[in-house]
């Protein structure tokens, strides 16, 4: 592979939202990569049948979203100017804060949760219900569901968006040298 330079320009009269903006990305492209390798986990998981480290490995794609959310948050409140990803904002964030939830079911199970109990002390729907993986692969706490497949697909899509969008504001370029690095490799 031909040896490239890749540098970023930051307008030297906004550097600060630049410097920030180009943090949070770094720390995006990084949720991606936690949740994808937890994806690839599960689907794992499943094809072996390991039920011992299937629960684990969605704890932990729950926990990835839960950053990817946060991280998205901080980034809509740093380019608060751009209308574009307020579009991708708003289209991801409500279904990124309902897999929040199961995050938190999980995360404080010692916290009422055995009891029933939901946050702010709300009875659960199916109280008796502290994780549950269907044939169809849903999971379920408490009552309620998400899909495994629906939301591997919803990450897939929030992180292509981000990409076309990204590729308009330059922000980050290091998800546009990962296109170009892909497509230059050699095959084995």
């Amino acid at each position: 592979m031909e040896d490239r330079r890749y540098t970023i320009g930051i307008p030297a009269n906004n550097r600060e939202y630049y410097h920030k903006a180009f943090l949070l990305m770094t720390l995006i492209d990084d949720d991606f990569y936690k949740i994808f390798l937890q994806r690839d986990r599960i689907q794992k998981d499943i094809s072996e049948n390991n039920l011992k480290s299937i629960f684990a490995d969605i704890h932990f794609f729950l926990i990835g979203v839960s950053n990817l959310k946060c991280g998205l948050e901080k980034l809509r409140n740093t380019i608060k100017d751009d209308d574009k990803f307020k579009i991708i904002y708003k289209k991801y964030i409500n279904k990124l804060e309902y897999l929040d939830i199961f995050r938190d079911h999980q995360e404080h199970i010692y916290e009422g949760r055995l009891e029933g109990k939901g946050k702010s002390k709300k009875p659960l729907k199916r109280p008796s219900m502290l994780g549950n993986l269907t044939k169809n692969l849903d999971y379920d706490f408490g009552g309620d569901r998400f899909s495994l497949p629906e939301a591997f697909s919803l990450i897939e899509s929030l992180k292509k968006e981000m990409i076309e969008w990204n590729l308009e504001n330059k922000i980050y370029p290091f998800w546009y040298i990962d296109q170009i690095v892909r497509v230059d490799m050699p095959k084995k």
